[in-house]
């Protein structure tokens, strides 16, 4: 085994252990502690739900006693004892946040608790009015038809007919309206004192339905504002999101550890292997390209083509004129007058080509000494 696969051995074994480790410590998500905190959330929802709801059922009289009240805010104390276990994949500042939302949800479920029992103490109160004002009327209306005073009948029909109607109206305004209509009572009191008992208690009903009814709105205004469905939802979301990553992180690092353990083991079985070749490689005699000789022939051919070429074409764009044959070739006229050429040879051709090649000869292909001067 040579130094380099013991290295890369080392490495992988470092790596496999490392990987272990961190699988270790994500622990796998535990689907029976999942569907226990989902639940408790569930359900810590829907007691919210029930409250509030029993809440406006107490207010109208139409639940008969307030123990549903106790046993669900009971209940809800008791779901959030056993969310405070938030399962153990959740761990860091993920699960120190899911406890700060408890601890908040726990705080609004005792302020929840206080209100309630604010609210059943004067809801009895308006509740225990309601009950006996119509039966005081009705009495005082009786003695008041046997006393034949239809005026303090009719006293009586609108003071019952405007508290009930104060009663079942939210945020009424016959606040002042049945304020008037005790103090005409008050007077009839002085005409009728064998009254005077049955009015006083009539008084004091209506009163306290006069006091109690905007106490029992406003804390049935405050218990529904209160966000404990709000607080609840963070938790779940928060919850949720840990939940995924926790998951996420779990299948990625057991991937992980998976592809390395395969690594590990397919290094090892290669360290056993040996290999040979079965048959050499054949090394070539000569380069097989480029070769010179056909290299340096086609380089002798393309020259002389080239040059030819070069050559034709310098003869065929010459059109100077340079003999008397190429003056009567090119204006078509006969020569009339010759000027020598001084200081070098005149060519002379008889068909005006080939000039370049001929410009040191005479028209019969001979050099020229002298030349005549004139020729008419």
């Amino acid at each position: 085994m040579t130094a380099a696969s013991i290295r890369n051995v080392a490495v992988g074994m470092g790596a496999v252990s490392l990987l272990t480790f961190l699988f270790v410590q994500q622990r796998p998500v535990d689907p029976q502690q999942h569907y226990r905190f989902m639940h408790g959330l569930n359900q810590l929802k829907q007691l919210d739900t029930e409250v509030n709801r029993d809440l406006l059922n107490s207010r109208f009289d139409l639940l008969a006693s307030y123990d549903p009240f106790v046993q669900k805010l009971d209940e809800m104390h008791a779901v959030e004892n056993d969310l405070q276990h938030v399962p153990p994949f959740v761990h860091g500042d993920q699960q120190k946040q899911i406890h700060q939302l408890l601890k908040q949800e726990s705080q609004l479920r005792s302020e929840k608790v206080g209100l309630v029992e604010n609210f059943k103490s004067r809801n009895a109160i308006l509740k225990n009015s309601l009950r006996y004002f119509p039966t005081l009327i009705a009495e005082a209306s009786q003695t008041a038809a046997t006393a034949n005073d239809p005026q303090l009948k009719a006293h009586l029909s609108n003071l019952l007919r405007d508290i009930l109607l104060y009663d079942l109206t939210p945020h009424s305004d016959l606040a002042g309206q049945v304020n008037a209509e005790l103090a005409l009572l008050t007077k009839d009191k002085a005409r009728h004192p064998e009254l005077a008992d049955t009015l006083n208690s009539a008084t004091a009903h209506a009163a306290a339905i006069i006091n109690t009814k905007p106490q029992v709105e406003a804390l049935t205004e405050e218990l529904n504002a209160l966000p404990t469905a709000p607080s609840i939802d963070a938790i779940s979301l928060a919850y949720v999101r840990d939940y995924e990553n926790a998951q996420k992180s779990y299948q990625d690092l057991l991937a992980k550890k998976s592809s390395a353990d395969l690594t590990v083991k397919m290094n090892n079985q290669s360290e056993g292997e040996r290999m040979f070749p079965l048959n050499p490689a054949n090394l070539p005699d000569a380069p097989s390209f480029p070769v010179r000789w056909q290299f340096a022939l086609g380089g002798l051919a393309a020259g002389l083509a080239l040059g030819t070429g070069l050559s034709l074409w310098l003869e065929l764009r010459d059109n100077s004129i340079r003999t008397e044959a190429d003056a009567e070739a090119a204006l078509d006229l006969p020569m009339l007058v010759a000027v020598p050429w001084v200081g070098g040879e005149v060519e002379e051709a008889s068909n005006g080509k080939f000039k370049f090649w001929n410009r040191d000869k005479n028209g019969n292909g001979t050099r020229s000494k002298d030349k005549e001067s004139v020729r008419v």
